[in-house]
């Protein structure tokens, strides 16, 4: 030690410049070190879902807006509130458990545009939530403010329809944990997932989320199901929706749609 501080005193700036390099070097590994630990827990839940596969009774089925659907309706997305509508409505013939809503619902009405338009999507919440709960998602501006959804649409899916769409993410862009605690001081915020488990009858707890339980993603298009619906195809419908959870959402890469 006596050396070590005998040539700290006779060569400061070269010592000082070895710690700077070497915490610089620390800085540099520790991301690296919790990159490989992230990876390393995705590879796990890879290799339980090949060798001990654990399907649910009632895993959750996806309704994706992809890009067959887009060329199908012909629409702006920003007036699919007809399309919206018929899908509640066909929902509302199948019995599913509880429908979560991934998209954003418009914040305004659009009767001023086509007068009547609204009640197409209000007759299809209606009809919904006579048979099963219904979630509406709920995203945050740029700002950092709650972005409202048209009243009459809230007021109609009624109580605890709503939460937030938001999670952490991992330094990769990753979310493999889920919790509430999404306020700027921790505190709670219902979010669409915990809101449709405790419909459920769950309690959805904080944890690392299982990527080795349930089947691999997969979903229906959202055209297809207006498909069975238009053709009164009820047998179908129900096939694939009865006593399930399910959610729609956007399943298009890059793609972010500020209303419908």
């Amino acid at each position: 030690m006596s050396v070590l501080l005998s040539r700290f005193r006779r060569y400061p700036l070269a010592v000082g410049f070895l710690l700077v390099v070497s915490l610089g070097l620390l800085g540099h590994a520790v991301p690296l070190i919790r990159t490989v630990e992230l990876k390393t827990l995705d590879n796990q839940f890879k290799i339980l879902r090949q060798i001990a596969p654990k399907d649910v009774d009632r895993d959750v089925v996806v309704i994706g807006i992809d890009e067959e659907t887009t060329k199908v309706f012909r629409e702006p997305y920003t007036l699919w509130h007809v399309h919206f509508g018929r899908l509640f409505e066909a929902l509302a013939m199948a019995g599913p458990v509880v429908v979560g809503i991934d998209i954003n619902l418009p914040d305004r009405s659009y009767d001023f545009l086509l007068p009547g338009y609204d009640k197409n999507l209000l007759q299809g919440i209606l009809a919904l939530k006579s048979v099963a709960p219904l979630v509406l998602g709920v995203t945050v501006e740029a700002d950092g403010r709650e972005r409202k959804i048209y009243p009459p649409f809230l007021s109609v899916a009624g109580k605890n329809a709503a939460g937030f769409v938001q999670w952490r993410l991992d330094h990769d862009r990753v979310a493999r944990h889920f919790s509430e605690r999404l306020g700027e001081a921790g505190e709670v915020l219902p979010t669409l997932v915990g809101a449709m488990a405790r419909h459920m009858g769950l309690d959805p707890t904080e944890g690392i989320i299982n990527y080795a339980v349930g089947k691999g993603f997969d979903y229906i298009p959202l055209h297809r199901v207006l498909e069975w619906f238009e053709a009164a195809d009820t047998e179908s419908l129900k096939a694939v929706f009865a006593d399930h959870p399910v959610l729609l959402g956007t399943v298009m890469p890059f793609e972010n749609r500020r209303d419908c």
